[in-house]
């Protein structure tokens, strides 16, 4: 019996604090994307076969930014609802990356057409739009960056 398998993805999340507040990193996709074309998004992609996604996830980040993580990230969420993504149903692992130089400059490479840190409340505002669930994703993360006592309370 053959089964229908979702796609594996991986997203990375990396935050820098600049004077007063939380950026986030983002990239925007490419106009000729088959998903969101055009949106903001987190920087991620599909985990190629015998690949860990902490290694996905690094990779990733270094192919759609330019920007090299340290090898320990931190599970932030798992997201999978079926309809997510209108290419089919993908499951992304969500993590949180540290750069191995918080002075390093993101560079848009591979599906991204840009990549840059934005204000992270801007996102929580809804004041971009953004790609898939990512609106969600970011919204945890920020949770998340609380928890860890990473950050102090924006809203």
């Amino acid at each position: 019996m053959t089964y229908k398998k979702p796609s594996l993805t991986v997203d990375a999340l990396v935050y820098r604090k600049v004077k007063n507040e939380i950026h986030v990193l983002v990239i925007r996709r490419s106009k000729k994307s088959l998903a969101f074309p055009g949106c903001l998004a987190t920087c991620g992609g599909f985990i190629d076969y015998g690949e860990a996604p902490e290694v996905a996830v690094l990779r990733e980040l270094v192919e759609e930014t330019g920007l090299v993580g340290k090898e320990k990230v931190e599970l932030v969420t798992v997201k999978g609802k079926p309809d997510r993504d209108p290419r089919g149903h993908t499951i992304s692992i969500v993590y949180h990356v540290e750069l191995e130089d918080n002075e390093q400059i993101p560079q848009a490479g591979d599906d991204a057409i840009e990549a840059f840190f934005i204000n992270l409340l801007e996102i929580l505002q809804g004041k971009h739009k953004l790609a898939f669930d990512h609106l969600e994703i970011y919204q945890e993360y920020y949770q998340f960056l609380l928890k860890k006592g990473l950050i102090e309370e924006l809203l």
